[in-house]
């Protein structure tokens, strides 16, 4: 019996139960499933070692999405400027999952497949999340913070770093989210994961990616599926999990789940597309999903005896969820053929079923032109589904006539009509299919009545504070002892030590990043170098004289410019770690706040070694203050400029959303502050609505610390003279700083203020990821 939903156009296809909306068939309705235990109530004592099952509850889950209004429209006529339409992606779907089964979520692209994941997983915003719709162990779950903590997420891209090994990626998941552990704990249960996982041949192996070579694509799949069960969540979501691998390697994932949902009693919910028929054997349910609406809740058997039932006969070389997935297809494009030819005529509150659907549109089809028949023939070439009933007195008289008509013209359309799809269906059996309209509104009208109840009970304080326990995987690798409560060892630990021992593992993996990014390495010590080098032999020895003061300025201002736009090669870096970064400071492996603490320390004495390779042989070559203070400041300010623009791109990477437009962003930015540094043009001659540029330039600083340190001990050195008076000096270093408007030494306050500006840029872009993290959906 069909069923429908609240406000939903869209039908029931594939129903062979007459339970209500929102519920599921019986597991023991399949024939190779047996029925799960029933889930246990919470446990109250910390020590006790149980193996507890989670059944996820979903009913009338709605998801509505309001776009944006396009820059276009800015610029329409005011009567012409429409309010964008809002875009239902998903209606009232309802389901259950329950532990050692896995739930397909399967559908056409576009149909809120992975929508529903994300709701379920509490990766939306709190606005979007309606705490009355998701519940599990019949405790309504009332913030998407819950299902965070709760269920495992594993997206579709697989964001790792492609430079650590399986070990140390599954390792430094262990210990971000593992604390609680001893390491002799953690390494007992990341060795044990790869052996569940079938990674243990692979453990010294790269991940790699697209780029750098390294395991397979199934494998690596199973590498981001084992840094969510490192903690052994109850629940696993997986965002089409076979996307993108071979028969093989999918078939190997996907038995990799049964397993693990069979053996330690989890619950697996993922969404797939086209699986074969080895996959089907090792799902227990399946959720086709059609225009974001449920059109079949059950097991296997079932879509077959529903699909059989409605009077299709299933081709042998398509399973019965492929031809289920082909009536959909075809469903949907009749319904984009025309609308308003049969939306007219069709009453969208009623349901019915394939065949009333056939001979509604052949009776529609006759009235019509004979140019119908192309369209005729392309809606029913592969069986289609479904439609709404519209007039039941019309569909009578249309049937039959229908059945009794004898013109050969019709007999052949109907011929070409059902000779695919509806295969041992005869006109004989219309009869049969009348539906009965007060029954179906009663029906929809005791669902209305079910769906608004049992909705008011609470979650208790140890939902409220979900977090995973430690378990005991030393003595059965098999054995699942997790308790879904909040750690207690925690309580032992300061906040202040654990932020420490972030920073710890970060700035570990940090360092062996660093250490095995060769052309990240390598480029920068040989661009320091060779540019040091480089500038050094150009202006080498330069003359203490007015075309060496000039000189001088010009070697400070290309320094500063090839110092400040060498970082742009991290950009790359940045963007990679920024993804992984959402993802495990989204699970609370981390805060963002020690990321950055250990970015900035990794880097602070990498960035020192770079400026010493650039600053030695330019300082020394091209003769400047021969003073060892002053080389030593000037080494100083070096490194100093390059910490700047290393903040600088990393706040601009947090910004950008790729590698072009952020590379675009810099060269924009850094020719802004070099144009306004006061090299080009004097503040004197700067507008006024520019002045602003003058004093956030990053140029503008160190240029006026390298004039002062090259100058100040030599205020009194006469540079040029007067050629028939030698005694009469033009120009002295004093004359030298105050065309800058130097007039007093400011070395250590531009230091401040370069200072500063590290400190500022990696603050808006802690800022920017503290955001982005709280948003994100990976």
């Amino acid at each position: 019996m069909a069923s429908c939903y609240v406000d939903d156009d869209t039908i029931v296809l594939f129903s062979s139960s007459s339970s209500p909306a929102g519920s599921t068939t019986s597991p023991s309705s399949c024939s190779h499933h047996s029925p799960p235990p029933p889930p246990p109530q919470p446990p109250h004592h910390h020590h006790q070692c149980s193996n507890p099952t989670y059944e996820l509850s979903v009913r009338n889950l709605s998801y509505t999405i309001h776009p944006n209004r396009s820059i276009s429209s800015l610029f329409c006529h005011p009567q012409k400027k429409q309010q964008p339409k809002p875009i239902n992606i998903l209606k009232s779907v309802s389901f259950v999952a329950r532990s050692s089964e896995i739930l397909a979520v399967v559908g056409p692209s576009g149909t809120g497949k992975s929508s529903l994941l994300r709701i379920i997983s509490g990766r939306v915003r709190e606005k979007d999340f309606d705490p009355k719709s998701v519940s599990l162990n019949n405790h309504t779950i009332t913030s998407p913070t819950q299902m965070r903590k709760t269920c495992g997420f594993v997206a579709q891209d697989d964001n790792l770093l492609p430079l650590l090994t399986v070990y140390e990626t599954l390792m430094f998941s262990a210990k971000f989210r593992l604390k609680s552990m001893t390491p002799k704990q953690r390494e007992d249960r990341v060795e044990a994961l790869m052996h569940e996982l079938g990674l243990f041949h692979v453990a010294d192996s790269f991940v790699g990616d697209h780029d750098k070579r390294g395991i397979s694509g199934g494998e690596r799949k199973r590498v981001s599926i084992g840094v969510e069960m490192i903690n052994d969540p109850p629940i696993l979501l997986l965002d089409e999990p076979t996307s993108g691998l071979d028969s093989s390697s999918a078939l190997q994932v996907i038995e990799l789940l049964s397993s693990m949902a069979k053996l330690k009693r989890r619950t697996i919910v993922l969404s797939i597309h086209q699986p074969s028929f080895r996959i089907l054997e090792c799902i227990s349910k399946f959720l086709i999903l059609s225009g974001g609406s449920v059109v079949h809740d059950g097991c296997l058997e079932s879509l077959e005896d529903a699909i059989n039932d409605l009077g299709f006969k299933i081709p042998v070389q398509l399973n019965p969820l492929e031809f289920s997935m082909e009536i959909i297809s075809v469903l949907e494009d009749s319904k984009s053929d025309k609308p308003t030819h049969l939306s007219n005529r069709v009453d969208k509150k009623q349901k019915l079923n394939v065949l009333e659907f056939s001979m509604k549109i052949i009776s529609a089809l006759e009235e019509d032109s004979n140019s119908e028949e192309s369209r005729l023939d392309r809606t029913f070439s592969r069986g289609v589904g479904l439609t709404h009933l519209s007039d039941r007195k019309e569909l009578e008289v249309n049937a039959l006539e229908l059945k009794n008509s004898n013109s050969n013209s019709n007999s052949r359309r109907l011929d070409r009509t059902f000779s695919r799809g509806i295969g041992s269906t005869h006109l004989s059996h219309m009869k049969d299919i009348e539906p009965n309209l007060n029954a179906l509104e009663l029906e929809c009208s005791m669902e209305l009545k079910d769906s608004n109840s049992g909705r008011d009970r609470i979650f208790s304080r140890e939902v409220e504070r979900t977090h995973l326990s430690d378990r005991k995987n030393n003595e059965n690798p098999n054995s699942s002892c997790f308790i879904w409560q909040e750690e207690t060892s925690n309580k032992h630990r300061t906040t202040c030590f654990q932020i420490l021992f972030e920073i710890w593992v970060l700035c570990e993996r940090f360092w062996k990043i660093i250490y095995r990014t060769k052309q990240l390495f390598l480029a920068r010590t040989m661009q320091a170098i060779v540019g040091g080098f480089g500038l050094g032999s150009v202006y080498i020895r330069l003359k203490n004289d007015e075309n060496g003061v000039a000189q001088r300025l010009g070697l400070f201002a290309f320094s500063l410019s090839f110092l400040l736009s060498s970082t742009v090669e991290a950009l790359p870096i940045y963007l990679q770690e920024r993804c992984v970064l959402m993802k495990e400071a989204s699970r609370g492996a981390y805060r963002v706040s020690s990321y950055m603490i250990a970015n900035t320390i990794v880097f602070l004495p990498f960035l020192f070694a770079v400026a010493l390779l650039f600053a030695v042989p330019v300082y020394w070559l091209v003769g400047l203050n021969p003073s060892v203070s002053a080389f030593a400041f000037f080494a100083f300010v070096v490194w100093l400029i390059v910490l700047m623009a290393s903040s600088l791109v990393l706040f601009l990477s947090a910004v950008s959303p790729d590698f072009i437009s952020g590379n675009s962003l810099i060269c924009t930015v850094l020719g802004a502050f070099f144009l306004f540094s006061g090299y080009f043009i004097p503040k004197e001659s700067i507008p006024g609505y520019w002045i602003f540029m003058y004093y956030v330039s990053l140029y503008r600083y160190p240029l006026d610390s390298l004039l002062i340190n090259e100058y100040w001990s030599m205020r009194e050195y006469c540079f040029s003279s007067n050629p028939q008076d030698q005694s009469q000096c033009l120009l002295t270093g004093s004359d030298v700083l105050k065309n800058r408007g130097l007039e007093k030494d400011t070395r250590w306050l531009n230091v401040g203020i370069m200072f500063g500006f590290f400190l500022f840029y990696r603050f808006l872009c802690w800022i920017i990821l503290v955001r982005r993290v709280s948003k994100t959906t990976i």
